[in-house]
Formats: C-alpha cells, sequence, structure tokens
C-alpha cells in the first residue's frame, strides 16, 4: 500500500469513529487523554500515534457501535500507516 494510501486509511478510521462520537476535538482528546491538536493530526493524516494505548481508549469509547471497519482496524491501519511514514517518524 502507498505511503499516502495507508495514512489516508488509519486517519479515515479515526474521523470515523469521531464522528460517531460527535464530539470535539478538545472533549474526545480530554476522554483519550491527549490534547485536541494531537487528536487533529491524528485525523488529518499529519500524525501517527507511536503507542497504541490511544487507540484502546478510542475503541473503548467507541463501544460496540463502531462501525464494522472502526476499531477493530485500528491497530493494522496504525502500524501500516506508521511504517511508511518518512523515517518512521510520528508525533
Amino acid at each position: 500500500m502507498p505511503k499516502d494510501a495507508a495514512v489516508e486509511e488509519f486517519a479515515g478510521l479515526v474521523r470515523a469513529l469521531k464522528a460517531r462520537e460527535g464530539r470535539s476535538y478538545e472533549a474526545l482528546g480530554r476522554r483519550l487523554s491527549i490534547s485536541a491538536s494531537t487528536l487533529h493530526r491524528y485525523c488529518s493524516g499529519a500524525a501517527v500515534p507511536e503507542e497504541f494505548a490511544v487507540l484502546d481508549r478510542l475503541a473503548l469509547l467507541c463501544g460496540r457501535g463502531c462501525p464494522p471497519r472502526g476499531a477493530r482496524d485500528l491497530p493494522r491501519a496504525r502500524t501500516s500507516a506508521r511504517i511508511t511514514r518518512p523515517g518512521g517518524r510520528t508525533l
């Protein structure tokens, strides 16, 4: 999968879960223990989380109502996106 496609897939999943929650970046970020700007960077594809912990919290928050390609695909999408980032760098 090309770099941009892997990052966009990850960002799209995070955006979908954020939209499902219907919360602002600030409100959802507080619930995930990250800043609003960090969550925005994940949603835009500007950054990919280094740790899985934030994805675990997002999956728990989303619960059973997650879209079919929602929380269960986040770890795989995050790994693909992280591998394809230039220099493997993430925020």
